[in-house]
């Protein structure tokens, strides 16, 4: 059984993730799109979102290794996947449509590609709004604070 990475080796296992910085930000300057740095978690992950009344979504993600476990060290051939989506909240109702732009797709060629995955995604999604998401969405409960 794998050990859990420690907070250094994490931080070790993100630092290619730099190598993505001007993709991400030229798509998020273009496309009105912010980044979330915060609440991601440890693992190697990119999160942007564009906060209208439909909210749109892309979530770049290291995959774990054949056995469910963290990678714990980086090689540019691991896998990663990156899931796209919209959502709404309606009360206590959230409405969504989410899909996966790619998966198990190599760092070395999610560098490559990164820039056709987020325009091809946004274009997919940026017709979508309140009534396609209420008619085609899913609808899930949303929890109540206490």
């Amino acid at each position: 059984m794998k050990r859990t990475p420690t907070l250094e080796q994490f931080a070790r296992l993100r630092e290619h993730l730099s190598a993505l910085n001007p993709i991400f930000e030229r798509f998020c300057r273009e496309y009105g799109y912010v980044e979330r740095t915060t609440a991601l978690g440890r693992y190697p992950r990119r999160y942007i979102r564009r906060s209208t009344e439909v909210n749109l979504f892309f979530d770049l993600q290291m995959d774990l290794d054949d056995e469910g476990e963290y990678f714990q060290q980086f090689d540019p051939s691991l896998p990663y996947s990156m899931g796209a989506g919209a959502g709404m909240d309606i009360g206590l109702e959230r409405h969504s449509i989410i899909f996966m732009c790619f998966q198990k797709l190599p760092f070395f060629d999610v560098e490559k590609k990164l820039w056709n995955f987020l325009i091809e995604g946004h274009s997919k999604m940026s017709g979508w709004n309140k009534d396609y998401l209420l008619k085609e969405g899913k609808k899930s409960p949303i929890a109540k604070a206490n």
